[in-house]
């Protein structure tokens, strides 16, 4: 699904089959995340498997590998506002972690500092596709 920008073949029938794809893709990560944040609610103070922190990080981690086709991104349900302030140089290309954002957000409290880490990672590729990177108030 990651796009690039040189390989400039992009034609119809794969423009629908991302379309479709991406909407699958986004729905399944935010299932997860937000699995993940319910069951270390329910865990409490319990060791969490490392089978589910795997699986967390894997999916935080293609999460900002993730580079999509402004085609593909025009149809992530995205506030008008935010679809107009995506970053000029790269419109849309990280749009799913906007999609995403919530459940990133939560995850900044959890208990695991792997899981913690990436999300801030993918955090910071959020500033940077909105442009925020950018900004600067002092010298």
């Amino acid at each position: 699904m990651s796009y690039n920008n040189e390989a400039n073949n992009w034609n119809p029938t794969r423009s629908e089959i991302s379309k479709i794809s991406v909407m699958i893709l986004v729905t399944r990560c935010e299932y997860i995340l937000k699995k993940f944040l319910t069951n270390e609610k329910e865990l409490g103070e319990k060791a969490f498997p490392a089978a589910r922190i795997s699986e967390i990080a894997f999916v935080l981690q293609e999460m900002a590998r993730v580079v999509l086709h402004p085609k593909t991104a025009s149809v992530l349900p995205l506030h008008p506002l935010l679809k107009g302030g995506l970053s000029e140089e790269n419109p849309g290309q990280r749009a799913h972690l906007l999609v995403l954002f919530s459940p990133l957000c939560e995850l900044v409290k959890s208990r695991n500092s792997r899981v913690r880490d990436l999300v801030q990672a993918l955090l910071r590729l959020v500033s940077t596709e909105l442009g925020l990177d950018k900004i600067c108030l002092t010298n």
